[in-house]
Protein backbone atom coordinates (compact mmCIF):
# COMPACT_ATOMS: atom_id res chain seq x y z
CA UNK A 1 0.00 0.00 0.00
CA UNK A 2 1.23 3.33 -1.14
CA UNK A 3 0.33 5.56 2.23
CA UNK A 4 1.30 9.66 1.33
CA UNK A 5 3.15 11.47 4.11
CA UNK A 6 0.13 13.22 5.26
CA UNK A 7 -1.61 10.01 6.12
CA UNK A 8 1.66 8.47 7.28
CA UNK A 9 1.87 11.46 9.90
CA UNK A 10 -1.30 11.18 10.89
CA UNK A 11 -2.10 10.01 14.70
CA UNK A 12 -3.64 5.92 15.30
CA UNK A 13 -6.97 7.94 16.62
CA UNK A 14 -6.86 10.38 13.27
CA UNK A 15 -6.71 7.26 11.28
CA UNK A 16 -9.12 5.99 13.10
CA UNK A 17 -12.07 8.60 12.73
CA UNK A 18 -10.98 9.40 9.26
CA UNK A 19 -11.63 5.38 8.84
CA UNK A 20 -15.01 5.53 10.44
CA UNK A 21 -16.28 8.91 8.41
CA UNK A 22 -15.47 6.52 5.05
CA UNK A 23 -17.36 3.54 5.86
CA UNK A 24 -20.07 5.97 6.99
CA UNK A 25 -20.10 7.33 3.87
CA UNK A 26 -20.00 4.34 2.18
CA UNK A 27 -23.04 2.82 4.14
CA UNK A 28 -24.83 6.45 2.48
CA UNK A 29 -23.43 5.25 -0.85
CA UNK A 30 -24.66 2.11 -0.88
CA UNK A 31 -28.05 3.27 0.50
CA UNK A 32 -28.54 6.05 -2.05
CA UNK A 33 -27.54 3.64 -4.93
CA UNK A 34 -29.85 0.51 -3.64
CA UNK A 35 -32.48 3.12 -3.99
CA UNK A 36 -32.49 3.62 -7.59
CA UNK A 37 -32.81 0.05 -8.18
CA UNK A 38 -36.20 -0.91 -8.09
CA UNK A 39 -37.18 -3.91 -10.50
CA UNK A 40 -38.54 -2.45 -14.03
CA UNK A 41 -39.28 -5.54 -15.87
CA UNK A 42 -41.54 -8.22 -15.62
CA UNK A 43 -38.39 -10.58 -15.18
CA UNK A 44 -39.03 -13.51 -12.56
CA UNK A 45 -35.70 -15.36 -13.06
CA UNK A 46 -32.22 -14.57 -10.97
CA UNK A 47 -29.18 -14.10 -12.91
CA UNK A 48 -26.44 -15.76 -11.18
CA UNK A 49 -23.52 -14.31 -10.02
CA UNK A 50 -21.32 -15.97 -12.06
CA UNK A 51 -23.43 -14.99 -15.42
CA UNK A 52 -21.85 -11.35 -15.00
CA UNK A 53 -20.29 -12.17 -18.28
CA UNK A 54 -23.37 -12.80 -19.80
CA UNK A 55 -25.42 -9.93 -19.61
CA UNK A 56 -22.38 -7.94 -20.22
CA UNK A 57 -22.07 -10.18 -23.63
CA UNK A 58 -25.61 -9.23 -24.52
CA UNK A 59 -25.16 -6.08 -23.24
CA UNK A 60 -22.84 -5.33 -25.93
CA UNK A 61 -25.64 -7.26 -28.44
CA UNK A 62 -28.10 -4.80 -27.66
CA UNK A 63 -25.55 -1.63 -27.97
CA UNK A 64 -23.92 -2.88 -31.05
CA UNK A 65 -27.30 -3.67 -32.93
CA UNK A 66 -30.23 -1.51 -31.55
CA UNK A 67 -32.41 -1.50 -34.80
CA UNK A 68 -33.41 -5.37 -33.94
CA UNK A 69 -35.06 -4.10 -30.52
CA UNK A 70 -38.09 -2.77 -29.93
CA UNK A 71 -38.62 0.60 -29.43
CA UNK A 72 -38.97 0.55 -25.78
CA UNK A 73 -36.32 -1.41 -24.91
CA UNK A 74 -34.44 0.69 -22.46
CA UNK A 75 -30.58 0.10 -23.43
CA UNK A 76 -29.53 2.69 -21.08
CA UNK A 77 -31.50 0.49 -18.02
CA UNK A 78 -29.75 -2.43 -19.47
CA UNK A 79 -26.65 -0.94 -18.97
CA UNK A 80 -27.03 0.61 -15.55
CA UNK A 81 -28.55 -3.11 -13.73
CA UNK A 82 -25.33 -4.73 -15.73
CA UNK A 83 -23.52 -2.02 -13.84
CA UNK A 84 -24.65 -1.97 -10.54
CA UNK A 85 -25.16 -6.49 -10.42
CA UNK A 86 -21.53 -6.43 -11.52
CA UNK A 87 -20.18 -3.95 -8.50
CA UNK A 88 -22.91 -5.21 -6.07
CA UNK A 89 -21.52 -9.08 -6.59
CA UNK A 90 -17.70 -7.29 -6.29
CA UNK A 91 -18.95 -5.48 -3.05
CA UNK A 92 -21.05 -8.61 -2.13
CA UNK A 93 -18.38 -10.91 -1.94
CA UNK A 94 -15.82 -8.79 0.18
CA UNK A 95 -18.55 -7.69 2.89
CA UNK A 96 -21.74 -9.29 3.98
CA UNK A 97 -23.46 -6.82 6.27
CA UNK A 98 -23.29 -4.70 2.59
CA UNK A 99 -24.34 -7.52 0.99
CA UNK A 100 -27.63 -7.66 3.64
CA UNK A 101 -28.24 -4.19 2.79
CA UNK A 102 -28.28 -4.48 -0.75
CA UNK A 103 -29.93 -7.71 -0.79
CA UNK A 104 -33.26 -6.24 -2.83
CA UNK A 105 -31.64 -4.20 -5.06
CA UNK A 106 -29.29 -6.69 -6.14
CA UNK A 107 -32.39 -8.99 -6.92
CA UNK A 108 -34.01 -6.28 -8.33
CA UNK A 109 -31.04 -5.89 -10.51
CA UNK A 110 -30.35 -9.83 -11.01
CA UNK A 111 -34.21 -10.31 -12.27
CA UNK A 112 -33.89 -7.18 -14.99
CA UNK A 113 -30.78 -8.69 -16.48
CA UNK A 114 -32.01 -11.59 -16.82
CA UNK A 115 -35.10 -10.62 -18.21
CA UNK A 116 -32.87 -8.37 -20.59
CA UNK A 117 -30.22 -11.20 -21.90
CA UNK A 118 -33.45 -13.33 -22.19
CA UNK A 119 -35.04 -10.53 -24.36
CA UNK A 120 -31.71 -9.61 -26.39
CA UNK A 121 -30.56 -13.35 -27.04
CA UNK A 122 -34.53 -14.06 -28.40
CA UNK A 123 -34.09 -11.08 -30.41
CA UNK A 124 -30.90 -12.65 -32.06
CA UNK A 125 -32.43 -16.21 -32.15
CA UNK A 126 -35.31 -15.09 -34.32
CA UNK A 127 -32.39 -12.98 -36.98
CA UNK A 128 -29.78 -16.44 -37.02
CA UNK A 129 -30.73 -16.73 -40.52
CA UNK A 130 -28.54 -13.64 -41.22
CA UNK A 131 -24.60 -14.93 -40.57
CA UNK A 132 -23.82 -12.02 -38.08
CA UNK A 133 -26.75 -12.87 -35.68
CA UNK A 134 -25.77 -16.71 -36.32
CA UNK A 135 -22.09 -15.63 -35.23
CA UNK A 136 -23.09 -13.64 -32.23
CA UNK A 137 -25.00 -16.96 -31.04
CA UNK A 138 -22.59 -19.35 -31.12
CA UNK A 139 -19.82 -16.91 -29.85
CA UNK A 140 -22.27 -16.10 -27.17
CA UNK A 141 -21.43 -17.64 -23.69
CA UNK A 142 -23.62 -20.12 -22.13
CA UNK A 143 -25.32 -19.34 -18.60
CA UNK A 144 -25.78 -22.98 -18.12
CA UNK A 145 -21.73 -24.11 -18.59
CA UNK A 146 -21.15 -23.72 -15.12
CA UNK A 147 -23.40 -26.00 -14.40
CA UNK A 148 -22.78 -28.26 -17.50
CA UNK A 149 -19.68 -30.30 -15.22
CA UNK A 150 -21.38 -33.40 -14.40
CA UNK A 151 -19.86 -36.04 -17.13
CA UNK A 152 -21.19 -38.96 -17.94
CA UNK A 153 -19.61 -42.32 -17.77
CA UNK A 154 -20.04 -45.04 -19.67
CA UNK A 155 -18.92 -48.68 -18.53
CA UNK A 156 -17.38 -51.15 -21.17
CA UNK A 157 -18.80 -54.31 -22.42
Amino acid sequence: MNLTKDWANRSVQDLAVAIETHHQEMYLLYQAMAAKMSKQTIGEAFLSDDNIVVAEYWLKVAKDYPKILSLDFDVNSFEERSIFFKNVVNIATQNENIAVLLKTARDNASKDCSWNVSYVRRRVKELEFNPVFKLILQKAPNPREPYAKSTVVVAPK
